[in-house]
């Protein structure tokens, strides 16, 4: 499964961590494929697979549990069906500490926080969400949101988020600020 899920084929991946599921005897590794079929299902727009996991798991395991609440974020983005406002989401994502997500999930989170961000107006937040997401090897149909997304962003700081993503470095963005201001500096020539 974590194969198929690192070739990007998020429903085969999906399908495979359903089977697992289905298939384990310890409710705790059954309830942890299930939120990680969900979070797949969810990439690979099956919305109405990951809405059916996530409404049929009982869920008793404590990294379940986290992988739950990253998967109802994700979904609410995803999903007009089940949105909620931004700083709910922000809210959710909040209980959860990246670092201690897989890969494939640390990206899905920094996505998910991303348009969060961007969507309550917290654009240094938002610019540094994308591209975080955009190092942690995101579904290559979501690259180009990502990337506009990053843009957007960077194109609506203020002089002091200007200021300190300089400051503290972030060598992408700071990539992406000089070459909004060389475009800026071209359209007013």
């Amino acid at each position: 499964a974590e194969n198929i899920l690192a070739s990007q084929n998020y429903l085969g991946a999906a399908d495979e961590f359903a089977r697992l599921s289905q298939l384990s005897e310890a409710p705790v590794a059954s309830q942890r494929y299930a939120m990680r079929a969900a979070l797949a299902y969810i990439d690979a727009m099956q919305i109405d697979s990951a809405a059916e996991l996530l409404t049929n798991t009982a869920i008793t395991d404590e990294i379940a549990s986290k992988l739950s609440v990253l998967a109802t974020a994700m979904l609410a983005q995803k999903s007009p069906q089940h949105a909620l406002p931004a700083s709910e989401v922000t809210g959710r994502l909040n209980q959860l500490d990246a670092r201690s997500l897989t890969p494939y999930q640390r990206g899905a989170f920094y996505r998910v926080a991303a348009h969060s961000y961007f969507a309550q107006g917290l654009h240094a937040d938002a610019a540094s969400a994308f591209n975080t997401a955009l190092r942690n090897s995101p579904p290559a149909i979501e690259v180009p949101s990502i990337n506009n997304g990053i843009w957007q962003s960077v194109s609506r700081l203020n002089e002091t988020d200007r200021a300190t993503i300089i400051q503290n470095g972030e060598r992408n963005l700071v990539g992406w600020l000089a070459l909004h201001d060389s475009t800026a500096s071209v359209l007013h020539d």
